[in-house]
């Protein structure tokens, strides 16, 4: 796998490599523990999808109408 790879299925399945099919998540583990850029691109797409679950959704509020 290269990083360019790397970096689309990060993209595309996320950071949980228990998720990811074993034919792409063992040659991304192999790629991430050689590589420095690799290990940057895993951490920080893993921070990005803590920050996002801990963003709370946002609240709508009902308002009401009323017809002409």
């Amino acid at each position: 796998m290269t990083l360019t790879e790397l970096h689309a299925t990060l993209d595309r399945l996320g950071p949980d490599l228990s998720a990811w099919p074993s034919t792409l998540a063992e040659p991304a583990l192999d790629l991430i523990s050689v590589s420095d850029a690799a290990k940057d691109l895993f951490a920080a797409a893993t921070e990005a999808s803590l920050r996002a679950d801990a963003t709370p959704a946002p609240r709508w509020e009902a308002t009401a109408t009323t017809a002409p």
